[in-house]
């Protein structure tokens, strides 16, 4: 059986969301999720989601605290349904087949975290090489399969990811599978003031 995505996104409301829920849709799977988590209420962000009008594209307000996402993510976790999970901040830009790159990856290694690529728009790469280290991997370049028993906590400061990222690994004793598959630009747009 081919893996579902839960597509997890916080958001503050800027614009570039509905950007990055965009770029993504075309190769989502008929049972595949988007879920966008505000930072606390976000009513312009959940308008634009309303606007998507896909029952794939969900909206929810998650807790406000301003964290860099990373309760946001930890409570899309909670509601997520597909059997692996990935993050996509909503100023960064999934790149064409996105989603079906993803599934695919996730059944060749489903037993696997999987860590794929990223390119920030200077065209600098992560990861540079095979190792779990702090700035060398990113929440956008990882997909975990959703067993909430065997998954780690997002951290409270700029670099959770990564603490979300090897606490799982430390949790879970998930093998790793390194794909050199680009899935994401990094903040491709210039900073945009939420409305």
């Amino acid at each position: 059986m081919m893996p579902t995505l839960s597509i997890i996104v916080p958001t503050t409301g800027r614009i570039s969301l509905l950007r990055a829920v965009y770029a993504a849709l075309p190769s989502l799977g008929e049972n595949d999720e988007i879920l966008v988590v505000g930072d606390g209420p976000q009513p312009f962000a959940e308008q634009m989601i309303r606007e998507v009008n896909d029952a794939r594209v969900d909206y929810l307000d998650g807790p406000q605290t301003g964290c860099f996402g990373n309760a946001q993510r930890q409570a899309g976790m909670q509601m997520a349904r597909g059997s692996h999970l990935v993050f996509v901040d909503d100023d960064d830009l999934p790149l064409v087949g996105y989603a079906a790159i993803w599934r695919v990856l996730c059944a060749r290694h489903p037993h696997h975290v999987v860590l794929a690529r990223m390119q920030d728009k200077f065209g600098n790469v992560l990861w540079d090489d095979q190792a779990i280290r702090q700035g060398n991997i990113s929440t956008q370049m990882s997909a975990v399969p959703n067993v909430p028993a065997r998954l780690g906590q997002w951290g409270t400061r700029y670099e959770g990811d990564f603490d979300f990222i090897q606490s799982t690994l430390a949790v879970g004793h998930w093998p790793i599978a390194w794909s050199p598959t680009i899935l994401v630009d990094c903040r491709p747009f210039e900073q945009e003031p939420a409305a």
